[in-house]
């Protein structure tokens, strides 16, 4: 007998609807697929444009070429080739501390000589490795900070955690769960009892795996030759049924007893269509409206989970009115310093081609859940605002002869303390409802690379279902 091929629908036309969809059908190669996105754009965050000889990211710049995930799909996909990696001459990174910029270091041996801590802080670091875990079995959930802390002390803390979680989540390392928010560090002191040497021992495994598969792994930072708009375009061109643009989800409900399938979508063009299986991979705001008449506790249980916005801002200056330092990697502005910008990368020192020659090209991230404000600004506010932090920071007081900027409201889902319980809890619920999954970025990791594995799992979880059901 022949599998049952389902009628699926995926809400939400971003990395995460457009990857499980290219999983699925890789799976259940008969299954009708179609993914509905209510704006006229595919790609969410990744958006790449050509702009008087600039090639502009309007989200994430690039990402780590150590990350299984990630790397996994862009083999599937054959884009390995058209991958190039970050200059190496630019790796150096820098965070404002003390009213100072500081090198962030690298290595272990320029840790033990930075001049960010003292050192006590050196001690710990080197001495990481053979404290006890055993703390952390007692702990139900512990901040970014709190959990620094106990491996390596509290100055280290205070730099690393506000770091760490502006970076990834434009929030405060005092609230942001490290359990849910960097689950690649907790899992490193669970399996090997030290977050560094268990991090490179995770990696190592994970490098292996991916030489079994035939994919290489690297620890540079990778974009595509034409950004990274390239991966949605190869992603939407490998769909046996393109997406649909501008068609929008406004209630999800079981689909009337006898019906052939399982579940009937309300859109907002007017139709009504009908599936055995509903992916929702659109924000957690927007999934909570669709499911309110179907499920308002499991509604309530999706809105516990805050959105913060944020703001890309890129700027090209003439090379010679920018200061030496954009030759390196860029800059991460602490959020607790409530600065107008978050951080600073210098794009064209990454990725050479990414400006016109004598030109530069930098990326502002502003915003975060500190600074909410910002994304009510007029576009000209947010410019000035950014043109006196660059002038304080880096002495630069020429204008830039290229300027293009993007708000993105509610777009970084934020994992407080108790994130890892309230998707439990959303889980529980939503299991209720067969042939309903949830995915996208507030569940189970934010970075790009998790986004594509929780998509895989959902893809595989959907295969193994229609096959107990021949």
């Amino acid at each position: 007998m022949a599998e049952v091929q389902p009628k699926v629908v995926i809400v939400g036309g971003g990395l995460s609807g457009l990857a499980t969809a290219f999983e699925l059908q890789s799976r259940l190669q008969q299954a009708d697929i179609q993914v509905l996105e209510a704006s006229q754009q595919l790609g969410g965050m990744l958006k790449t444009i050509k702009k008087q000889g600039y090639l502009v990211e309007l989200g994430p710049l690039s990402f780590p070429g150590n990350s299984l995930g990630i790397m996994k799909l862009c083999h599937q996909l054959k884009l390995t080739d058209q991958l190039i990696a970050a200059n190496p001459m630019a790796s150096r990174r820098y965070i404002v501390h003390d009213n100072t910029l500081q090198p962030i270091p690298n290595t272990l041996s320029q840790a033990l000589t930075s001049p960010l801590y003292g050192m006590g802080s050196a001690y710990r670091l080197v001495t990481e490795r053979f404290r006890s875990s055993h703390a952390a079995k007692d702990k139900l959930d512990e901040s970014v900070y709190q959990f620094i802390e106990r491996r390596v002390g509290t100055e280290l803390a205070d730099i690393l955690a506000d770091a760490l979680t502006t970076e990834r989540f434009g929030s405060d390392g005092k609230v942001i769960s490290i359990r849910s928010g960097f689950a690649e560090l907790t899992r490193a002191e669970r399996e090997y009892g030290s977050v560094i040497s268990g991090w490179g021992k995770l990696k190592e495994s994970e490098r292996q795996a991916a030489a079994k598969a035939g994919i290489k792994l690297c620890t540079m930072q990778q974009t595509f030759a034409e950004g990274m708009g390239t991966l949605i375009n190869t992603l939407q061109d490998r769909l046996k049924q393109p997406a649909i643009c501008g068609v929008g989800v406004t209630s999800i409900k079981p689909a009337a007893e006898g019906m052939e399938y399982r579940w009937r979508i309300e859109c907002s063009d007017g139709e009504t269509r009908y599936a055995d299986v509903v992916v929702l991979s659109c924000s957690i705001s927007k999934q909570a409206a669709m499911l309110a008449d179907l499920d308002h506790e499991l509604s309530d249980l999706m809105m516990q989970i805050p959105l913060a916005g944020i703001i890309t801002l890129s700027l090209g200056f003439h090379r010679q009115h920018v200061p030496e330092i954009v030759e390196s990697q860029g800059i991460i502005v602490p959020q607790k310093l409530n600065k107008d910008i978050l951080k600073l990368d210098f794009v064209s020192s990454l990725f050479p081609d990414r400006a016109p020659k004598s030109k530069v090209l930098l990326q502002l991230t502003m915003g975060g859940s500190a600074r909410k404000e910002m994304l009510s600004w007029e576009d000209d506010t947010i410019i000035l605002a950014a043109r006196r932090e660059l002038r304080n920071m880096l002495r630069m007081t020429k204008p830039p002869q290229f300027c293009h900027l993007k708000k993105w409201p509610r777009v970084l889902p934020q994992y407080l303390l108790g994130h890892h319980a309230r998707i439990g809890k959303i889980t529980e619920r939503a299991k209720r409802y067969d042939g309903l999954y949830l995915a996208g970025n507030a569940y189970h990791g934010i970075t790009l690379s998790e986004t594509v594995s929780h998509a895989e799992r959902i893809a595989r979880t959907i295969r193994d279902i229609v096959r107990t059901q021949r």
